[in-house]
């Protein structure tokens, strides 16, 4: 036994004397970083599906040892206030298909009931008064099976009146399983579930049953030993992961496995040998190091947590990432200055991490974080956009698909560096410095458009870009630079002075752009406010409809219509009153004819299921009542269900995959509650009551990232009752939900133990024929304008198309997949379209070899 293993975990558990204090519920809010505020160490964290994470403590006076926490790090008071206040410590937490949630620790009372060490919620935080197995002694892990069954880990003695010496497992009552006798020597501190039933121990032990078996054993699902599976790992482990491709990382307080050196880390293959490629080297800063957490992302990168210093020679204090193959992940670089315990991975990719840090280098944050998906700060954002008195403004926002934003409008400084016009954000909040083109008189696009290439299309009222002649139509490459190569040149050189404009763009699936606006010409040929460009910037000559009057809005249905809105009255001489739609060639459709009433149509939605949310300054619809806001089915007809009006001008609308409607413009009502020029409705259209964030002055433009939290842009100088100059981030206490699945089945949490394997039960994909492959998106995660793209790489850089996605109940959905090699892992990615942007989601996958049963040989 080692000395240096028990006086880290004795040290763990002596660290703190306070614990979980949270901050108050909020809802949107201007300050949007992620800060719960604990008080002290936190032990465990687990994911809920809904993207509400448990968190699990030490001792306080108040009796605060447990609580759940919103998407955006809020309390949940409904949780709070169920009773399951806790009188000792809780070290382990885990989830049951029901949404049960088991606590296992230190404890002996839980709520107003006797609970000695394990204990039972139900969802909504209450105490489950039929489960009471009454465990004598500590427990540190727990694991739910596949038949509900529980497995307990740690150093206790028994289980009710039957002896149990640190490993034990119950049914879903609560009644002992007699099948599981086995005695570690010592303490269990990580429990693993194989698909196949296999039962993965890690703990402080160096025999089972008087048998040699250091540190980490296997038992078959009947309770017997493996007797074939013994990697002899020479010091404690700590935590347990697997990956898609079945092979499992350990991580502990190890110096070797076999006899093989490996510190604090290693990889174990299917069929029980050292994995001779991976090997991360995990160092100490002084006394001792350990691997205490181990997480496994979607794209199959693995985060450790424990108290390390360096990770592969390479300073990482207490935290880093891995690649695939084992290496440090470069990119991911925070340190904490204490012990990380705890990790848990959220839908959207997202890293929440506990434990016993009390300072992070530019922050207060402490005991608990999260962290972005390039491993940044999850942190509040002010980035302070000025410039004109009077007339400054942000009203274009694109999320690019590396998680930056774009903002554009008039100004000529972001937080006092100087920008004219247009910047770009980095995903840790920071302004991008390489980002910085130049525009005239700080008058920045009045639309922009991202590009799956990385590249961004600009259009609006400017003729020079960093000196170079462009005429209110431009493309930037992924570092801001001009692209050469596209020059629409719309109204033509010789006018630069005439106000001509370009206000709304829509991205095709072929890469061809629409363009809407108030112009003449397009690279010298005659357009009338609305155009297509190929993708090389050259006009589109078989496109020619000619509006009347401006076009404000843009939309792409999936079958490659498009829906315009406008001030205009007629469309190649067809009646067409503010809003229209063209078939592919650019021809009116004559079925679709809604006719607004008023000043015309400035924002516009297309929902999944076809129907069409308009926005502008407009009474009626089709002579029916819809004041500035409206929704019509996809024949054009009203939608009679959706009854609510506006007080003013709505300007910018943006749908969340749950279907509620974010709106902004320069409103104050809606209906007849108050709303400051910004709502959210819900999907029938009422208000969504819980959502209220005033702005202060005009909303000019909204974008959802990828996990929900809402960009605002405009004139306002405060919102959501924070100072925000012209543009604000807004956290929702809602989760963006999403996941990619295979064969219609649900993927396990990405927070199990068991790993983030890409099919049902952490089992890789069975065959090469006939995969179902869905995208799954609900929550505040933002609604995408045109179907997915999937695709597949053998290395996660260079992807290949497989197929358009169709729409499905709650996401989308890919038939039969087939990959060309068989005992291989893929990476699989859908990327979707954004009204301005891109979101993608990528999952390492595993495909076996048919010789192969799914978990026969060791992890499979």
């Amino acid at each position: 036994m080692s000395y240096f293993s028990a006086v880290l975990r004795v040290a763990s558990l002596c660290a703190s004397l306070l614990c979980l204090s949270f901050a108050p519920a909020h809802a949107q809010n201007p300050s949007d970083g992620y800060s719960p505020g604990a008080n002290s160490t936190v032990w465990a964290l687990a994911m809920q599906p809904d993207g509400r994470v448990v968190v699990a403590g030490a001792y306080n006076d108040n009796n605060v040892r447990l609580a759940r926490l919103l998407a955006d790090g809020s309390f949940d008071l409904l949780f709070a206030i169920a009773g399951n206040t806790v009188i000792g410590t809780v070290n382990a937490v885990a989830l049951q298909a029901d949404g049960k949630i088991v606590i296992g620790g230190s404890f002996s009372q839980v709520g107003s009931f006797t609970r000695h060490n394990l204990a039972r919620l139900s969802g909504d935080g209450s105490v489950d008064s039929d489960f009471n197995p009454d465990v004598t002694g500590e427990i540190d892990a727990l694991a739910v099976q596949a038949d509900g069954a529980i497995v307990l880990g740690g150093s206790f003695s028994a289980v009710g009146v039957t002896p149990r010496t640190a490993l034990a497992r119950i049914d879903i009552d609560g009644n002992l399983d007699s099948s599981l006798t086995a005695a570690p020597s010592g303490s269990v501190f990580a429990l693993a579930v194989q698909g196949d039933g296999k039962l993965l121990v890690g703990g402080f032990f160096d025999t089972i049953d008087g048998a040699d078996h250091s540190f980490l054993a296997r038992f078959n699902s009947d309770g017997g030993i493996d007797a074939a599976f013994n990697p002899g790992v020479n010091n404690t482990v700590y935590a347990l992961a697997f990956q898609p491709d079945g092979k499992l990382i350990i991580g502990g307080a190890f110096t070797g496995v076999g006899a093989a050196t490996r510190n604090a880390i290693a990889r174990i293959n299917r069929a029980d040998g050292l994995d001779p490629d991976f090997d991360p080297d995990v160092s100490g800063p002084g006394f001792f190091n350990a691997v205490s957490a181990i997480a496994v992302q979607a794209d199959g990168k693995v985060v450790l947590g424990g108290t390390f210093g360096t990770v592969g020679g390479t300073v990482r204090h207490n935290i880093a990432r891995l690649q695939i193959n084992g290496a440090l992940d470069a990119s991911f670089n925070l340190s904490v200055d204490s012990t990380v315990d705890a990790l848990a991975i959220q839908p959207d990719g997202k890293v929440v991490v506990g434990g016993q840090f009390t300072s992070i280098p530019g922050t207060t944050l402490q005991y608990m974080v999260r962290l972005n998906a390039d491993g940044s700060l999850d942190a509040t954002i002010d980035p302070d956009v000025t410039g004109f008195v009077g007339s400054t403004n942000v009203q274009a926002l694109a999320v690019q698909g590396d998680g930056k934003v774009v903002l554009s409008g008039f100004f000529t400084a972001i937080g006092g560096t100087p920008r004219s016009g247009i910047a770009r954000l980095n995903v840790d909040n920071s302004l991008d410095a390489v980002f910085h083109p130049v525009f005239e008189f700080g008058e920045g696009p009045a639309v922009l458009q991202a590009q799956p290439d990385g590249k961004l299309l600009l259009g609006g009222l400017f003729t020079t870009i960093d000196g170079t002649p462009r005429f209110h139509l431009a493309r930037l490459n992924a570092d801001g630079g001009l692209d050469p190569d596209f020059n629409p040149d719309v109204e033509g050189a010789d006018v630069p002075l005439d106000p001509r404009d370009v206000v709304a763009l829509a991205l095709q699936t072929d890469g061809k752009v629409v363009l809407g606006g108030l112009f003449d010409t397009v690279g010298g040929i005659p357009r009338t406010n609305i155009a297509r460009v190929n993708a090389n910037g050259s006009l589109d000559v078989g496109f020619d409809p000619a509006p009347d009057k401006s076009v404000n809005a843009l939309a792409m249905q999936s079958d490659g219509k498009v829906v315009v809105g406008g001030n205009f009255n007629e469309i190649d001489n067809v009646p067409r009153s503010g809003i229209a739609r063209l078939d592919v060639n650019g021809n009116v459709d004559p079925d679709f004819n809604p006719n607004s009433a008023g000043g015309g149509v400035a924002a516009l939605a297309v929902q999944p299921d076809g129907k069409i949310i308009l926005g502008g300054l407009f009474s009626t619809i089709n002579g029916l009542p819809h004041k500035n806001i409206a929704r019509v089915w996809p024949n054009g007809t009203v939608d009679s269900d959706f009854t609510t009006s506006v007080d003013n001008l709505v300007t910018a609308i943006v749908v969340q995959s749950d279907g509620k409607i974010i709106v902004g413009g320069l409103f104050h009502n809606i209906g007849v509650v108050p709303r400051d020029r910004i709502a959210r409705l819900n999907a029938n259209g009422t208000l969504d009551t819980d959502f209220d964030a005033s702005a202060g002055d005009y909303v000019f433009a909204l974008a959802l990232q990828a996990d929900g939290k809402l960009w605002v842009g405009g004139q306002f100088d405060t919102i959501g009752g924070a100072t925000r100059h012209k543009i604000a981030r807004l956290s929702q206490p809602d989760a963006a939900l999403q996941s990619l699945m295979s064969g219609g089945g649900p993927l396990a949490p990405l927070q199990s133990r068991a790993g983030a394997g890409f099919a049902a039960s952490n089992r890789p994909l069975a065959s090469l024929s006939t995969t179902t492959i869905t995208w799954m998106r609900s929550g505040t995660s933002p609604e995408l304008a045109l179907p997915p793209e999937l695709s597949y790489s053998v290395d996660g850089d260079v992807y290949d198309p497989v197929g358009t996605m169709s729409p499905i109940d709650g996401g989308w959905s890919y038939d039969g997949l087939t990959l060309p090699a068989i005992g291989q892992t893929y990476y699989l990615r859908a990327r979707g379209q954004l009204p301005s942007g891109q979101i993608e989601s990528v999952r390492q996958a595993y495909v076996e070899r048919p010789a192969d049963t799914i978990y026969a040989d060791g992890f499979e």
